[in-house]
């Protein structure tokens, strides 16, 4: 049942967060921040996962019960081309980091994905291209002064 395995993957991966912020905390307080940072995020949102999964599991089991017989649809399956879709996506990216840069890719990515992907208009796009190109050079070439 697709439904039981989503549940038990979302509880292992709360499980596994849970286990993360207990290693974090036997570490000395400065030792400790950046474990923190990134296991109490990600405990909070597996835990999200998690409590929305079995929500769901609850909803789909009480509608199970109301529902007679075979007249019931198929739940939608995920569909193959999409998938590759997004892995192609993914690929050019990696494929755009290594050819033009990481401030070049940014840009062309987000803009290319939100308006051809996700079906944003064009303006809406660039804008959230700049936004979080601007962002990402701040962040890293500014604040973290790496090197280009």
């Amino acid at each position: 049942m697709k439904q039981a395995e989503e549940i038990g993957f979302a509880v292992f991966i709360f499980i596994m967060f849970i286990i993360f912020v207990l290693f974090g905390l036997k570490f000395t307080s400065i030792a400790r921040t950046v474990p923190m940072t990134l296991a109490v995020p990600g405990l909070v949102c597996a835990g999200i996962l998690a409590g929305k999964k079995i929500l769901q599991g609850i909803g789909a089991a009480k509608a199970l019960k109301e529902t007679p017989g075979p007249g019931t649809p198929a739940p939608a399956k995920p569909e193959g081309r999409r998938i590759l879709e997004i892995w192609s996506w993914v690929l050019g990216f990696i494929a755009g980091i290594h050819l033009l840069g990481f401030l070049i890719a940014i840009p062309l990515f987000l803009l290319s994905f939100l308006f051809f992907f996700a079906k944003r208009s064009f303006v809406n796009s660039s804008i959230i291209s700049i936004v979080f190109t601007v962002g990402i050079y701040l962040l890293f070439y500014v604040g973290l002064q790496t090197e280009f």
